[in-house]
């Protein structure tokens, strides 16, 4: 395991163990640093992958699954603290800054996420009775979904028809 990729873990450690705000928000901003780092696209390309190998470094995937419990554990707290303000919308989009960044260069050659883990996350937030009342929630991750989600046959491929007109029951 190179520097970069234990830099990478550390920071997806910290920013789901850490309890303190300053620390999550100084490795959100380490995170993205990293993400700007080409070095990181070529560990973490599934065309990079050695299948041969038995260890695996870490996958756009396993990164996916820790940023998405942080970034829904910082919206539940900014909505438990906060009234409804300016400055509580940005808090929010805030908030959802790595979730979207993580997407954006996950896309960025190719897409690499597994495709209903994140619509149904997606998803998930934007129908939550929860977040009606939020409406810039509701709107980053709608735009989100339309631009960098929707927008890559791959993802829309992995829907079911019963995804794409609703479940019934």
């Amino acid at each position: 395991m190179d520097a970069i990729e234990l830099a990478l873990r550390k920071c997806l450690h910290v920013l789901v163990s850490s309890n303190t705000i300053t620390e999550r928000k100084r490795n959100v901003e380490t995170f993205i640093e990293l993400l700007k780092d080409n070095r990181i696209h070529d560990l973490l390309d599934d065309e990079n992958q050695d299948e041969n190998t038995t260890k695996r470094s870490i996958t756009w995937n396993e990164m996916f699954d820790t940023i998405r419990e942080y970034t829904i554990n910082e919206l539940a707290n900014i909505r438990t603290k906060s009234t409804k303000t300016l400055s509580s919308d940005i808090k929010y989009q805030e908030a959802l800054k790595l979730f979207k960044t993580l997407i954006e260069n996950a896309n960025a050659r190719a897409p690499e996420l597994d495709g209903r883990p994140l619509i149904e996350s997606i998803i998930s937030i934007i129908t939550s009775e929860v977040w009606l009342s939020c409406s810039i929630v509701i709107k980053e991750l709608s735009h989100l979904l339309i631009n960098n989600v929707l927008c890559f046959h791959k993802y829309v491929n992995e829907l079911r028809e019963q995804e794409w007109i609703g479940k019934r029951k």
